[in-house]
């Protein structure tokens, strides 16, 4: 009994050392992004909030590499116009062979569930992203490689 009991408390104190170091940096910080976590919420794109789309875009693109690795490339959006279809260029920098990949886009559409999706080369490519509203503006999805896009409002 005794033994369970100090074996409690070592545990208990092993566990609140660990929740009291911040590895992304300051306490200050780690409390800022739980609270924009906590506080954003999905937005459906509809036709009235279009104009939310427009401008830049930046932030990753991360996925499983052909090395096998997990990769965080920068990634870039801007849109062009705020009217169905969309117009505007997805950039993804340094990819594979150290160049960006420029992909312009003039049919951006809103699908069912309210999210932006685009596609190129005939579906062979394509990105589906959720408007997320915090403190910032944020585009989150996926692409058809199931990597990981995030990107926040410049602007």
């Amino acid at each position: 009994m005794r033994r369970m009991m100090i074996l409690i408390l070592f545990l208990a104190l092993v566990l609140l050392q660990g929740c009291a170091t911040t590895p992304t940096g300051s306490k200050e910080a780690e409390v800022k992004e739980l609270s924009t976590l906590t506080s954003a919420k999905e937005v459906p794109i509809r036709e009235e909030n279009l104009a939310l789309l427009k401008g830049k875009w930046e932030g990753y693109r991360r996925g499983m590499g052909q090395t096998g690795r997990i990769l965080e490339l920068e990634s870039m959006l801007e849109i062009f116009n705020n009217e169905l279809p969309l117009r505007g260029e997805l950039t993804h920098f340094n990819v594979r062979g150290g160049g960006d990949q420029n992909l312009p886009f003039s049919n951006g559409v809103i699908d069912k569930k309210g999210r932006l999706f685009i596609e190129w080369d005939g579906g062979k490519y394509w990105i589906r992203l959720n408007l997320i509203d915090g403190k910032r503006m944020d585009l989150k999805g996926k692409d058809n490689f199931n990597w990981e896009i995030y990107l926040e409002k410049k602007k």
